[in-house]
């Protein structure tokens, strides 16, 4: 249901401005864009991930399937 994504986005949203460096936030609010084919954005959340957590690996896979899918 498009809704429940569109209100995980929302949640997320709140979630980063409280903590805007909290990784698990970012990659999850990226999963969520990937299921509505929002590929650029989440891309754009996963190198953010990258860029405060070089070593994530799910964020280096995630990205690369967004660059596969835009």
């Amino acid at each position: 249901d498009l809704g429940r994504f569109e209100e995980a986005i929302e949640c997320y949203d709140k979630a980063i401005e409280l903590e805007p460096r909290n990784t698990s936030f970012l990659l999850n609010k990226g999963v969520v864009l990937m299921e509505l084919d929002r590929f650029d954005e989440a891309e754009i959340l996963f190198t953010k991930v990258l860029a405060l957590d070089p070593s994530n690996d799910d964020a280096r896979v995630l990205k690369m399937e967004c660059l596969e899918n835009m």
